[in-house]
C-alpha cells in the first residue's frame, strides 16, 4: 500500500486502529501537511479518556464539527498517573488508543507523555482549531476562555471551549466504585461479625451448660 493510500485510510468508513494510532510525531507532521494541502481543516484536543464514557463520545463529535481532520493527543499512562495520581489510568494507554480509533469523529490519535511534549506538537502542527474541555467549578467560563486563549492562541487559528458534555465524569464513576465496593465490604464483614458472634455465644452458652 502506497503512502497516499495509507494516509487516506485515516478518513475511510472502515475502521483501521493501525493507520489512525500514530505514535511518531515527525510522522504525523507529515500526514497534517497532507491533508491541509487537500484544503482540510485540522482540529486538535487532548485528554487521557480513562474509562470512556457518553460525555466524552459527545465532546468528540462536537470536537469534529469544528473542522475535517480530528486528532486527539492522549495521555500516556505514565503521564496520566503524574496528573492524576498512583492509581490511574485505570485502562492502560494502548487499551485507550484502540477505543478511540474505534470512535467515528476521531480521525488520529498520538501519545503524549508530557506537557512540554504537547505544546512543542502543538507548535510543529499548527492546528486550525484547538478544543478543550471546561469543568471548573472556581473559574468562570469566559475567564478560564480568555486564558486559554492566551496560552494556546499562538499555535493555532482559534480556540473552541466546550463545556461537559454529559452529567458523568470518570472520576464520578471511579468514586461511585470504590463506594458501591466499599459499602459490600461492609456488608460482608458485618454478615461475617453477627455469625461470628452467635457462634461464639453458642459455644459459652455450651461449655457453660
Amino acid at each position: 500500500m502506497n503512502k497516499k493510500n495509507k494516509i487516506l485510510n485515516i478518513i475511510g468508513t472502515d475502521v483501521s486502529e493501525e493507520d489512525r494510532i500514530i505514535e511518531d510525531h515527525q510522522e504525523l507532521i507529515s500526514v497534517i501537511d497532507f491533508f491541509r494541502n487537500e484544503g482540510k481543516k485540522i482540529v486538535w484536543t487532548m485528554g487521557a479518556y480513562d474509562i470512556k464514557h457518553v460525555g466524552h463520545d459527545r465532546y468528540l463529535r462536537e470536537g469534529k464539527s469544528y473542522g475535517d481532520i480530528l486528532i486527539v493527543g492522549l495521555d500516556s499512562d505514565e503521564y496520566v498517573k503524574k496528573e492524576k495520581g498512583d492509581n490511574r489510568p485505570i485502562v492502560p494507554y494502548k487499551e485507550r488508543a484502540e477505543q478511540l480509533a474505534y470512535c467515528r469523529p476521531v480521525n488520529i490519535i498520538t501519545i503524549l507523555n508530557t506537557k512540554e511534549e504537547a505544546t512543542k506538537l502543538m507548535q510543529d502542527m499548527k492546528p486550525d482549531v484547538v478544543v478543550l474541555s471546561f469543568s471548573s467549578t472556581t473559574e468562570a467560563i469566559e475567564v478560564y476562555e480568555n486564558r486559554m486563549k492566551e496560552k494556546y492562541g499562538p499555535y493555532c487559528k482559534e480556540v473552541k471551549i466546550l463545556e461537559r458534555q454529559a452529567e458523568t465524569s470518570t472520576t464520578a464513576r471511579i468514586r461511585l466504585v470504590i463506594i458501591e465496593g466499599s459499602q459490600e465490604f461492609v456488608e460482608i464483614v458485618k454478615e461475617c461479625t453477627d455469625k461470628l458472634a452467635v457462634a461464639i455465644k453458642n459455644f459459652f452458652t455450651k461449655i457453660g451448660g
